[in-house]
């Protein structure tokens, strides 16, 4: 699995997995361009993140669904902006497959606060997700 390059060309450390450092530096490009706090809180949950999605025996959207439940959820790694970075990793991983999270505006906030003020399980985030998610339109 590839990411994508940052707009000064740095890349995740060897091209193929995502790693802490990588998410990161997409937190702190979201705090930049819209506003917050950086920092991390705890980065022990990255790490984790990282080991579950590295080492993963389940398809995209349980990885989407883990990488939503852990970042915007349980863990909140970040000092601010957890929601905007779990939208962004689970969004990245999903189109890395060719997929993509296909909802209003308004109901993707809604559901990160839902996320984020512990409404639901992994699992209905998961069966959400696999509602909502539908191949990228190549054009």
């Amino acid at each position: 699995m590839t990411f994508p390059e940052r707009k000064n060309g740095i890349e995740n450390k060897d091209g193929n997995e995502l790693t802490a450092e990588y998410i990161i530096i997409l937190h702190d490009d979201v705090i930049e361009k819209l506003g917050g706090e950086r920092g991390v809180r705890d980065k022990s949950t990255i790490d984790y993140l990282i080991h579950l999605l590295n080492n993963r025996k389940c398809d995209v959207v349980k990885m989407a669904a883990l990488a939503l439940d852990l970042i915007t959820g349980r863990g909140h790694p970040f000092w601010d902006g957890n929601k905007r970075t779990g939208h962004l990793i689970a969004d990245i991983l999903l189109r890395e497959e060719g997929l993509h999270i296909h909802t209003e505006e308004e109901k993707m906030t809604r559901a990160l606060l839902k996320i984020a003020n512990y409404e639901c399980t992994i699992e209905e985030i998961e069966e959400w997700l696999r509602r909502i998610v539908r191949p990228l339109q190549m054009g």
